[in-house]
């Protein structure tokens, strides 16, 4: 058998070659089941009938178990590997695969996105992030199914609550500040910063992830908090290749940047 060249083939290989083991399997049990009640009634012409049949089909199954057994061509670094390459491994593939179901997926900062998702490739753990959530299974058109069903669910992003989170980090990076008129600018860098300050948040919490809620909370169009202080994020396209910029895709593959917010009127700080 000829080793397939990507994950995706090899994957619908395994699957083709153990469906074929149970499909054996299934006809072995029902000659068992056949054996087992010629014994109990004491037929021996069908005892005599079955015998050769259940052994050319336990051969059979034998083999088709083996080839299932067999079935994976690649070993664990080699996934590893795969997963790893993203000219021409499994980011590249998974794009492809998805684009062949009409699905856009970008690359910004080494994570995919696929709105309003984001991916991030565990090569370690041979594994993806999708969002905030591990998944070990990694073929490919089955991410890609996850992947649009996401984008039929209704948004799970809660606006308010992350509103509040960029309020108060603004508000203890501010708090010795003398107040401008408009509110105090402050880089998105030092309030990503802030919020992923914790030992291990920028591996739950990555910069394209901040990126999407920033884009989302535009999307919801809520601006002011409770106390009133209303939110200016300022993005200029002139400096969506900035290191500090933080750049989001929408569903029509154009970048959304991020550089910078204020509150205005911030007199709950």
């Amino acid at each position: 058998m000829t080793r397939p060249e990507n994950l995706e083939d090899a994957f619908a290989a395994a699957e083709q070659a153990a469906g074929a083991a149970l499909d054996s399997t299934k006809k072995l049990q029902g000659l068992l089941r056949q054996l087992h009640k010629a014994a109990r009634e004491g037929n021996v012409k069908t005892l005599k009938r079955l015998q050769e049949r259940l052994r050319e089909e336990a051969a059979g199954t034998t083999e088709a178990v083996a080839g299932a057994a067999d079935s994976w061509p690649f070993d664990y670094s080699a996934v590893a590997d795969y997963l790893n390459d993203d000219a021409n491994g499994y980011p590249a593939e998974l794009r492809r695969v998805a684009s062949e179901q009409g699905l856009a997926i970008h690359e910004r900062d080494g994570q995919l996105i696929c709105h309003p998702s984001t991916v991030r490739i565990l090569a370690g753990e041979r594994a993806v992030r999708i969002d905030r959530k591990k998944l070990s299974t990694i073929r490919p058109s089955h991410l890609v199914e996850l992947l649009l069903k996401n984008q039929d669910r209704p948004p799970r992003f809660r606006p308010e609550p992350f509103l509040k989170a960029l309020h108060d980090v603004y508000g203890a990076l501010t708090r010795d500040t003398p107040t401008p008129p408009g509110g105090v600018v402050i880089p998105l860098e030092r309030i990503y910063n802030l919020l992923t300050s914790l030992p291990g948040s920028r591996r739950d919490y990555t910069r394209t992830d901040f990126a999407r809620d920033l884009y989302q909370l535009e999307l919801a169009g809520v601006t002011e908090t409770k106390s009133g202080a209303k939110l200016i994020v300022e993005g200029s396209t002139m400096l969506r290749n900035a290191k500090n910029v933080f750049t989001f895709v929408d569903p029509n593959g154009r970048e959304v940047p991020f550089a910078s917010v204020r509150f205005d009127n911030p007199s709950d700080l």
